[in-house]
């Protein structure tokens, strides 16, 4: 998935950095991953930043932003509409590494965050391989494995490990982004399950998704926002780490 032109890059898994521990167990122990196209593309009015940032502490948003999507009963997280429900102390964690890399893990949510009817297949998948892999790699790494990860790898790559989502913000200029939107599957999960959570990912994360739609009028307000005149006149307050 990942190439590089440049002979004097470092190795990825160093610019990885902390993240590779992370990304391994999906990336690599899993048996491999691919990506299914054509991509879904679309142009927004956002700097290609803000989806990038807003991808490493991305289950921050979801309660508020994706209320309407939540109600649709279309995944199991709709009792978090609205945040009448916040998620439990020790749900998850977040990690950034020295390059510039981040995520946040959601323990145990293999089955994504989208798509209800894929809830069975997806467990009883993950379920399976998750305890091979303890046996490999240890409990904690094959935990990982079987948990939802939102990431960026710095710069412009964000994933939805589960629910199947690989995003590439491409730049064209400081308020317009091309939006790339491909689904990564498990090489080894069976061909119907792979076609289904593609369909999945189009539907909720692709061009005419309604998680997508939800996402796109943040991206674009925000950096609209920063453009104006209290914003360019204001101080940044940057001590909250």
């Amino acid at each position: 998935i990942y190439g590089c032109f440049d002979a004097e890059a470092p190795p990825l898994v160093d610019y990885l950095g902390d993240a590779a521990w992370y990304l391994e167990p999906i990336f690599k122990h899993s048996g491999g991953l691919e990506l299914v196209g054509p991509p879904g593309k679309v142009v927004i009015k956002a700097n290609w930043k803000a989806p990038a940032e807003n991808f490493v502490g991305d289950a921050y948003h979801v309660g508020w932003t994706h209320a309407s999507s939540l109600r649709s009963g279309q995944s199991i997280f709709t009792p978090l509409a609205g945040n009448a429900m916040l998620p439990p102390e020790g749900a998850g964690l977040q990690m950034t590494s020295k390059y510039g890399s981040g995520m946040g893990v959601l323990w145990d949510a293999y089955s994504g965050v989208h798509s209800a009817d894929l809830v069975p297949e997806m467990m009883a998948f993950g379920g399976a391989k998750q305890e091979k892999l303890a046996k490999e790699i240890g409990d904690v790494r094959a935990r990982i494995y079987r948990s939802h990860l939102n990431c960026t790898v710095f710069p412009n790559n964000s994933i939805l490990t589960c629910s199947g989502v690989f995003k590439v913000w491409n730049p064209i200029d400081e308020n317009t982004t091309e939006v790339w939107t491909y689904a990564i599957v498990e090489k080894d999960m069976p061909e119907d399950l792979k076609r289904r959570l593609a369909d999945a990912v189009q539907r909720t994360f692709g061009p005419a998704g309604f998680w997508e739609s939800d996402d796109n009028d943040n991206m674009e307000t925000e950096s609209q926002n920063a453009k104006k005149y209290q914003s360019s006149n204001s101080d940044l307050i940057a001590n909250l780490g």
